[in-house]
């Protein structure tokens, strides 16, 4: 995925719509480089986090 943007709200609103399987597949594909990501990254990754236990695969809260 796509990270340039700046608004990152509107990149977890977008996100929050996908099926959390490939939620969950993102976040794995930081790995190793989790900790060389930037502290903007690293909030949207604990935010997409949040929303996997907050919405459903169809992006309805749970």
């Amino acid at each position: 995925m796509n990270f340039q943007t700046t608004d990152y709200g509107l990149v977890i609103e977008q996100l929050q719509k996908l099926p959390k399987k490939l939620l969950v597949q993102e976040l794995e594909s930081f790995g190793d480089d989790f900790a060389k990501t930037s502290w903007a990254k690293n909030i949207l990754v604990n935010r997409l986090a949040n929303a996997l236990h907050t919405y459903d695969e169809n992006g309805k809260i749970i």
